[in-house]
């Protein structure tokens, strides 16, 4: 099969506390048990939203590869969405039934390219968010060729978040 699709290769889910660098073991579902910091979970609002590379770059959880996190009651949960028309669709679908819920602590806008949001998309994310703690998280270049790989931009970036929701938690 000379033209045949490749599968495409799965990022590995982050195995590291984002606050103490310790392995974090299967059993640390929700709490790092070495500095005791809340394990966000990372949701997909829709298919492709970039949930599995998010895991991989961070100590995050991805709530596929991690199912007893995901249902945990005390889990911190953070919804992801690209930012093209139907990734800003479904968070607002999914946002909507969280105003009955609050299942979602977050939004997490993934960039679906580099550079500035065009005006309609950006203000598609200012009506759609409106109240909801939303953070836009950078472009990483490097995650086009390898997900999941931890440069210092997203380093930097996921660490400051990290520190915020802890901050944010009551």
């Amino acid at each position: 099969m000379m033209f045949g699709q490749r599968p495409t290769p799965r990022p590995a889910p982050g195995r590291t506390c984002y606050g103490c660098a310790r392995v974090l073991s299967p059993a640390e579902r929700v709490f790092c048990g070495g500095c005791g910091r809340p394990i966000p979970v990372l949701f997909p609002a829709h298919h492709g939203a970039g949930v599995s590379t998010l895991a991989a770059a961070t100590g995050f959880r991805d709530s596929d590869e991690s199912v007893r996190a995901a249902v945990h009651p005390q889990a911190m949960r953070l919804l992801v969405a690209r930012t093209h028309h139907a990734g800003l669709e479904a968070a607002r679908h999914a946002l909507a039934e969280n105003r009955t819920t609050g299942a979602y602590v977050r939004l997490l806008l993934v960039p679906d390219a580099p550079g500035k949001l065009p005006r309609p998309l950006a203000d598609q994310v200012t009506i759609i968010t409106g109240p909801a703690p939303t953070t836009t998280v950078p472009w990483v270049e490097a995650w086009r060729w390898a997900p999941g790989t931890r440069t210092e931009t997203s380093t930097k970036f996921f660490t400051a978040l990290a520190g915020q929701l802890v901050a944010d938690r009551p």
